[in-house]
């Protein structure tokens, strides 16, 4: 949200397909650009910001090795800015996910829900309840960041900012609550 509030251009996008009617299920497919935006967000803000696993057999990364039953941390926060994956790793840029750019990216560069058998069970209740919450915010009340400033991630269980964050919520004229 406070991405959201902070960029009105995205804003914009994230709600132009709004009327008046509560958005449903039915609706994820025409919300692209905000799927593009939480996608993004995801990238930028990964909720984990370290998966522990254990090696099952002897190994080498990075030409370190690694003995079988070895804890090994995997950080998604770290993955998704590291530059030989992401073009300007920095910048939050939802149109890096638009279905036309389409590129090709190594298939462990973006792991908010981590991968492979243990990944997230989650992720797809995410990608269908996400957008709708968020869209049906959006196209009832007005949001505001009552007090901007810059974040300091500070990792934990989950990733969060240190800083408290206030966001206003104005219910839209003709809407109802």
């Amino acid at each position: 949200m406070i991405i959201l509030t902070s960029t009105p251009a995205c804003r914009r996008r994230s709600t132009r397909w709004s009327g008046k009617a509560p958005v449903r299920s039915e609706h994820v497919p025409r919300l692209g650009y905000l799927r593009m935006v939480l996608q993004e967000l995801l990238r930028v803000y990964p909720s984990g910001w370290i998966i522990p696993r254990q090696t099952v057999a002897d190994t080498e990364i990075g030409g370190v090795p690694i003995k079988a039953g070895s804890q090994v941390l995997v950080s998604p926060y770290t993955t998704h800015r590291l530059a030989e994956f992401w073009e300007r790793p920095l910048v939050f840029d939802p149109e890096r996910w638009a279905p036309e750019r389409n590129e090709r990216r190594h298939r462990y560069a973006f792991i908010p829900f981590g991968a492979g058998p243990h990944s997230c069970l989650g992720q797809h209740l995410f990608y269908l309840k996400a957008p709708l919450v968020v869209a049906n915010l959006l196209s009832r009340y007005h949001l505001t960041l009552t007090n901007p400033q810059r974040l300091t991630p500070v990792p934990g269980a989950s990733a969060r900012p240190k800083e408290k964050l206030l966001l206003k919520l104005e219910l839209k004229s003709g809407r109802g609550a």
